[in-house]
């Protein structure tokens, strides 16, 4: 088989942040386009081949396609599931009217994800978050706040998740055995 494996997961399809980076052979097509584009013919490769492809994005994806080349509805048309960055430190103050974000996990998670949740309406994509689970800031990360990011993701609807933790140590406290169902994470399941 070309791929053994059933899930190609792209880690964060994206273009340079920075202004004025301009990005040889698209022409007149726009980053957010080209990113939907290619995701478009993997999808196709990969669905020939019965699997499934994610994208990672970050959460400013929603509205943030001038930054970096992001569409959260053109990416989510082109994959199966769509994975936003939802890091709680990675919120300036005042966002989604928290001013300490990286002290609100719940919060902050259960307002982005329903933000997504409408940015994505209208795709089949089925919406899997990255929660946080590393000590970026203050205040230290452990089992109550990734339990609320948890939390938050299903006051929001969504019962899968990824935590991320570039140590590769997770939090085992925060992860309680679940009866809910992943069925509850398509887009407008709120």
């Amino acid at each position: 088989t070309l791929f053994p494996y059933t899930t190609l997961f792209r880690s964060s399809v994206s273009t340079p942040a920075a202004t004025g980076v301009t990005l040889p052979g698209l022409g007149s097509t726009s980053a957010a386009d080209a990113i939907a584009n290619f995701l478009g013919t993997a999808r196709k490769a990969v669905d020939g081949t019965g699997g499934h492809l994610g994208a990672a994005v970050e959460h400013s994806g929603v509205g943030a396609s001038a930054t970096y080349g992001q569409n959260a509805a053109k990416i989510a048309a082109n994959v199966d599931w769509i994975a936003p960055k939802i890091f709680p430190s990675t919120y300036a103050a005042d966002d989604y009217q928290v001013s300490e974000p990286n002290s609100a996990p719940l919060t902050i998670v259960a307002r982005a994800l329903k933000d997504w949740n409408t940015a994505i309406l209208g795709t089949d994509a089925v919406l899997v978050p990255w929660l946080q689970d590393f000590t970026s800031g203050t205040p230290t990360y452990g089992a109550s706040e990734v339990s609320d990011e948890i939390t938050g993701a299903g006051d929001a609807g969504i019962n899968s998740w990824v935590l991320q933790n570039p140590d590769g140590t997770y939090t085992s406290a925060a992860l309680a055995p679940s009866s809910a169902s992943a069925t509850a994470d398509a887009p407008g399941q709120l």
